[in-house]
This record gives C-alpha cells, structure tokens and sequence, in this order.
C-alpha cells in the first residue's frame, strides 16, 4: 500500500497521554450502563458508545502483524469484538486483546473504560443492587410536547405519560436532580433507594400552604 493511500485508511489521532484519571473512566462507564438493567444491556451500552466515539479505521499489531481495524461489533454472548482486517482477511478479536497503537485513535478511553467495567465483573464489584425508583406526577396540569420531549431524552427505558414519569435503576442513575425536575414539570415525586432511604416530596403554589402548619410534621 502506498505511503499516501495509508495515510487516507489511518483514523484521527488522539494526543499521546500516560494513564486516563480513574475518576474520567468511572464517568464514562456510568454513561455508558446508565439505563442497562443487566450486564448484558450494559455490555450492549459500551458497544454503541465506543461504536459512536472510537475513530475507525486504524493500524494496530495482531498476534506480530499488522491489522487494519475497521468496525467495532457486539457478540451474541454479548462481548465486543473489533472486526479486523489483513488483506482480505476478515477476523473478530475481542476488544480488550487489542493492543493500544501509539498514538491511540481518537475515543480509546472508551476502550480503557470497558475494560475497567469488565475488572470490576470479574472481581464481583459491578454496580448490582443500588437498586432506586423514581416515580413523578403532574397534578395540575398535563406536561406540554417539550417537557415530555426532555423526559425522554433523560432516559429511554422510562414510563411517561402527559401526567407521569417512572423508572428504576440499577446500574445507574437518573440523568437529572429529581427536585429540579419536580419543580419544572410536576406536582409530586416519589424515590426510594435499596439503601433504605425514602423521600416523598410536594410542590405547592406559593403562600398556599402556612410553614407554621408544616412544622408541626418536621422531624428534627
């Protein structure tokens, strides 16, 4: 292949950096399993995010020779596999045996991410029973196109109506303040977490409602 023609195939790369922080990757792998409810749907989840983010193609070494990685795929038993190329040869390695070319492509921390996801799987510390249900009601009056347009975007797994919205999580969290949301979009809000902890809360129209009165069932 000619010197020109290769650097067409090669992919965008990132600045060659040390080690990605803990904290980014812990970011990521929370967006990544936000809405998955087992780890096949959060391995289904890394898939599409490294799919979206990972800059395809470029070179790396497989087993001594050079591969050409074009695509990123998810297995049947849900694992992801780089499809790879050498010459005509079509050939599936499973993403974590890729070695890291130097300079990474642009989007490896998603790989970095997936792979500190699988080393908390294997060593039993997958976010398995942080268990918490949300649940929110418009009393007053039905949610508009737009309110409803931004619930859905904060999760596609949710239960909404033009009087509610519910979910549960348990490999993640709801992707907005749930007071905040009370207060922009409905009347009344629901949350329970596995840790025990309960939380029941009103919205009430301004002056409507004496403090005094509310006192009486504050504990503390």
């Amino acid at each position: 292949m000619a010197k020109k023609d290769k650097q067409k195939l090669q992919a965008p790369r990132a600045p060659t950096h040390s080690r990605i922080p803990p904290a980014r990757l812990d970011a990521l792998i929370e967006e990544a399993i936000v809405d998955a409810y087992n780890e096949a749907e959060q391995a289904v989840g890394f898939h599409a995010m490294i799919e979206q983010h990972l800059a395809v193609p470029f070179e790396t070494v497989v087993l001594g020779t050079a591969a050409i990685v074009k695509k990123i795929d998810v297995t049947a038993r849900g694992h992801v596999v780089a499809i790879c190329y050498r010459g005509h040869e079509r050939q599936a390695i499973p993403i974590l045996e890729l070695p890291r070319p130097n300079p990474p492509p642009i989007g490896w921390e998603w790989i970095e991410a997936y792979r500190r996801w699988s080393k908390w799987l294997v060593g039993g510390l997958a976010l398995m029973s942080a268990y918490q249900y949300y649940e929110f009601r418009a009393i007053d009056r039905p949610l508009t196109d737009r309110q409803m347009r931004q619930l859905r975007a904060l999760s596609t797994r949710a239960t909404i109506s033009r009087t509610s919205f519910s979910n549960h999580y348990e490999y993640g969290d709801l992707k907005a303040d749930r007071r905040d949301l009370l207060l922009t979009c409905f009347d009344a809000s629901l949350y329970f977490a596995h840790w025990h902890h309960a939380e029941v809360a009103f919205k009430y129209p301004k002056g409507s409602v004496e403090l005094k009165t509310l006192r009486r069932y504050a504990v503390g």
